[in-house]
């Protein structure tokens, strides 16, 4: 026994990481959304499996709805912050289980809604439902249970599934039929859960927590996806029907540079005060205005370089910054977009001095 707590004591020194107990006495609120039709028969699996019943970790469930979260909008992840935030006073921690195909969107906009708060957050999904003989419900929705059940709190919200925590605004979907679903490509995951819940220290926020508010989001903001051959009618049409954009433009930001129109167009926008963001397509890395003179194109028709925001994050970030703007006018959405708020992005030294140094032949 000295031994092994010796070896514990080593890791979790060396390594940054603190081991957090299950001691908590108090119960956790677990919401239940965008199962759709499977909703009731994941509820009568927590209600009759043996290990959900049998658990020392006090818990209370409750349905939000019987929706698919790939119909979910900015009144759906309203409907999950204002839910948390009626119930803040009676629970110790919360548990989201959400449907999972925008699982990412609305964990990072919770992340910047709720900012840095007194108690643990924890989102977690299910890519195989619970009926299925090889599924990851029950340690997904376990170890969610536990990591929120654990002491001290976390004032972040954490994405949680197999077996990985990630930060809230950090993850995206690597897989569409795997357990090992998610990955966080541009930032070290946080930690993990098993026989005990072990995260990172270093990577964890910190600061001054603040009181939740109600969330009254409206959808503000398109997404658009750059492709070879690209109608400027469609650019126009997605830009004209929202106040802000997010461009997932090519390699670190790079857009059409001989595309005059479509250059035109972003500028006349950008002109008008409309905030468009311009993020990577690629899986890992970050967009950098400075290398490419494809990339020095978009940042002269005024789009705002999404350093390494993944497109989930840029796009809820901004909506939240949009909202925020119709009650105090005074916010810089242009500004924030490129300030991390909750640990969502990483800022370049180049970047924070707007040196511009292009590689020409």
């Amino acid at each position: 026994m000295i031994i092994l707590w010796c070896i514990n004591w080593v890791f979790s020194t060396c390594l940054n990481e603190v081991i957090f107990e299950n001691e908590n006495e108090n119960s956790i609120y677990l919401l239940v959304t965008g199962f759709g039709k499977e909703t009731d028969s994941i509820i009568d699996f927590i209600n009759t499996y043996p290990s959900f019943k049998e658990t020392k970790i006090k818990f209370n469930v409750e349905v939000l709805d019987h929706d698919n979260s790939a119909s979910f909008t900015a009144k759906d992840w309203n409907r999950i912050a204002n839910k948390i935030n009626s119930n803040y006073d009676s629970y110790n921690a919360f548990v989201v289980l959400h449907g999972f195909s925008t699982v990412e969107f609305t964990t990072s906009y919770l992340s910047y809604h709720f900012g840095l708060h007194e108690k643990t957050i924890v989102v977690t999904t299910s890519q195989v439902l619970p009926s299925e003989t090889y599924s990851d419900f029950v340690s997904n929705v376990f170890g969610a249970l536990k990591l929120a059940n654990a002491e001290p709190k976390v004032p972040e919200v954490l994405f949680y599934a197999d077996n990985t925590i990630h930060r809230g605004t950090r993850f995206i979907g690597l897989e569409s039929a795997s357990i090992s679903a998610f990955s966080s490509p541009n930032f070290p995951t946080l930690g993990t859960v098993g026989h005990d819940v072990a995260l990172d220290k270093s990577k964890i926020l910190n600061g001054n927590t603040q009181a939740p508010e109600i969330s009254d989001a409206k959808d503000r903001v398109s997404m658009i996806f750059f492709y070879p051959g690209m109608q400027l009618s469609v650019v126009k049409a997605l830009l004209d029907s929202s106040e802000g954009a997010v461009l997932l433009a090519f390699g670190m930001g790079n857009g059409p540079s001989t595309d005059k129109p479509l250059l035109n167009l972003l500028k006349e926008v950008t002109d008008a005060g409309k905030v468009v963001v311009d993020c990577t397509q690629c899986y890992n890395g970050r967009v950098d205005f400075s290398v490419y003179a494809t990339g020095e194109v978009m940042h002269d028709a005024g789009c705002i370089g999404g350093c390494d925001l993944t497109p989930a994050a840029a796009f809820t970030k901004l909506t939240y910054l949009l909202n925020k703007k119709a009650k105090d006018p005074s916010i810089d959405v242009k500004k924030m977009m490129g300030e991390p708020i909750v640990g969502e992005l990483t800022k370049l030294q180049e970047a924070d001095l707007q040196v511009m140094r292009f590689r020409r032949n």
